[in-house]
């Protein structure tokens, strides 16, 4: 009997060590950085083409070159408390803004020199921060008609890769022919050689089209009723369109049947072959 008592003592003194040893844990906290969020002041900007009108689910990109007259730069520091643009002879004083430029610059490919500087009061957490920064880049105005993807591209649709085939993209087919009826003249963004096509036809015409230097939108004509949105890569080379299109086509000059309606998602990656 006492040879099993010291046993239960033995385990009760070892129980009582362990829970000793889980109040000695360290239970202090690591102090919180007051500047682990905080960022260097900085007068950096980004500029996107833009429209002189609401353009719904138009994904805005950030460039350095441009095919529109309409301009939205924006400063990317937003906490500032001053903001100082110098935009060829303009000035301005808000963080983001519009400007509209004359379209002859687009024919004539001109160049705007564009200077941000920003003011900010000096912070704790960056000390030897000066509290003015200022930033420079050119702005390069490009004629759509003769842009990165107005030339031909031989690729594929993801969902088969291994069936390869080459389209054309003209963003300016103004003033000519259609092809299926020459009296028509057409002015529309043109696609030739697309997969989803009309029965006899290897092109689509989207007169609802958006056009920029490095990307599109385009909602097809036709029978399978493609629309989507094209954006040439970092590269300038690569071209990827994501679209979609019914799922098989309509009759000419008839309601689709139910089975066709059925919007099916692609994606077109392509390289640029001139």
């Amino acid at each position: 009997m006492k040879k099993q008592l010291s046993f239960f003592a033995l385990l009760a003194l070892l129980g009582s060590f362990m829970l000793s040893l889980e109040g000695c844990k360290d239970t202090t906290t690591s102090p919180v950085n007051p500047c682990e969020k905080e960022k260097a002041l900085t007068a950096n900007f980004k500029v996107e083409e833009d429209f002189d009108f609401v353009a719904p689910g138009w994904r805005y990109y950030a460039t350095d070159t441009v095919s529109s007259t309409v301009v939205r730069f924006t400063a990317l520091d937003s906490l500032c408390d001053k903001y100082e643009w110098k935009i060829g002879a303009g000035s301005y004083e808000k963080r983001s803004f519009k400007l509209y430029f004359p379209a002859s610059f687009l024919n004539s490919e001109e160049v705007v020199e564009v200077t941000l500087t920003v003011h900010k009061s000096p912070r704790k957490c960056f000390p030897k921060d000066d509290s003015i920064k200022s930033f420079t880049k050119a702005i390069y105005f490009a004629n759509l008609c003769n842009g990165l993807y107005k030339a031909s591209f031989n690729g594929y649709l993801e969902e088969d890769p291994s069936k390869k085939f080459t389209i054309k993209i003209d963003p300016c087919n103004m003033n000519r022919p259609n092809p299926d009826n020459p009296a028509l003249i057409e002015n529309a963004f043109r696609i030739d050689g697309f997969p989803q096509n009309c029965a006899g036809k290897t092109y689509i015409l989207s007169y609802n089209s958006l056009s920029m230097y490095r990307q599109f939108s385009f909602g097809g004509d036709g029978c399978y009723f493609p629309g989507g949105y094209g954006k040439i890569q970092n590269d300038k080379k690569t071209l990827i369109i994501d679209y979609q299109a019914q799922k098989c086509a309509s009759p000419p000059g008839k309601p689709a049947p139910q089975e066709c309606i059925e919007q099916v998602k692609h994606k077109f990656v392509g390289v640029r072959v001139n």
